[in-house]
């Protein structure tokens, strides 16, 4: 009843023949779905289920069903399942809880295609009462790999008959695995880009550009964040009453001279609506229009803390030098 088929396998050059032959449109229109899915931006689960309602719209006797290995690595999680109903779909999650549990466990563990034709001998008692339902007859599991030869899920088709899957579905189980494995792979990477690109917009300063008499001109979503002012508020609002080299709330404003054109140093963030004010370190730099004459200054925040959340000395901070530090007045 089981049959396990090594995936580095090749088969012989007749079956070959026969594999590729077997309705090529079907397996190519699948395929120019599912990347054209991919460049619309849809998401993995509507991409996944259109992979398996055309499976099964092709072949009512078949069901698919698409499980990943859980970061946690001993457990599947159930991503794609469009025709189940959700007690059938807890019913399959009960047979397949882990790695090595039921038909697709057993394939995430071997590494094996794995066809079971009779899920009412299956030894497993979850499995018998899987094959209770109409749907669950025979499994035929196809482990999928990504490009570092790890095996991250299994694509599974599951037939009302007790029947070993002919050439043409054994040559669809393979076609839609290399489909759904790519559309994984592909999300993922995509995923992982856009929490890359929202960390680095994290780790940015925090940004003012202000006039030559430091009136605020504009500045970054992260600054009204942290200082609790609305943006409207601020423009046109002096820095140097947001800004002090002192707690108290001292008017301080950094001088500058034509040669030097930038400072750095620690100053202190009076928030809206707070006595307490925030340490931060700034770096302020000049703003040269075309004709290479200062108009403005840009003016970078960062917030310095301590474990203890006190003010990091500027002695600490002094390592850094790429800044010319010059005098607060």
């Amino acid at each position: 009843m089981v049959q396990q088929i090594v995936p580095g396998e090749q088969p012989s050059t007749e079956i070959a023949t026969q594999i590729t032959a077997v309705d090529p449109l079907r397996l190519q229109q699948n395929r120019q779905l599912l990347l054209m899915q991919l460049a619309q931006g849809n998401s993995l689960q509507q991409i996944l289920n259109s992979l398996i309602y055309g499976i099964e719209g092709a072949d009512p006797l078949l069901t698919g069903a698409v499980l990943l290995r859980q970061m946690s690595g001993n457990k599947l999680e159930l991503i794609a399942a469009p025709s189940l109903e959700p007690a059938t779909r807890q019913t399959l999650l009960e047979a397949e809880k882990h790695v090595g549990s039921g038909i697709c466990g057993q394939a995430l563990l071997s590494g094996e295609r794995i066809v079971f034709t009779d899920f009412r001998h299956h030894p497993c008692p979850a499995c018998r009462n899987l094959g209770m339902l109409p749907q669950f007859a025979a499994c035929w599991a196809e482990p999928m790999r990504n490009r570092q030869g790890e095996i991250i899920g299994v694509f599974a088709l599951y037939n009302r008959h007790p029947v070993h899957p002919d050439l043409n579905q054994i040559a669809l189980l393979t076609h839609s695995a290399s489909l759904a494995r790519l559309a994984i792979e592909h999300c993922r990477a995509k995923l992982a880009l856009s929490m890359a690109h929202t960390n680095w917009q994290a780790a940015q300063p925090i940004t003012l550009v202000t006039d030559l008499d430091n009136r605020i001109l504009n500045c970054s979503v992260l600054f009204t964040a942290l200082s609790g002012y609305r943006q409207e508020a601020l423009f046109g609002k002096n820095l140097s009453g947001i800004l002090s080299s002192q707690t108290s709330h001292v008017s301080t404003q950094a001088s500058f001279t034509i040669e030097s054109k930038c400072w750095a140093g620690e100053l202190w963030l009076h928030k809206q609506n707070q006595q307490q004010p925030e340490a931060v370190w700034a770096s302020i730099d000049m703003i040269f229009n075309k004709n290479g004459v200062i108009c403005g200054k840009l003016v970078r925040l960062y917030p310095i803390t301590d474990w203890n959340g006190d003010a990091v000395t500027r002695q600490r901070l002094a390592t850094d030098q790429r800044w010319q530090p010059a005098a607060l007045e």
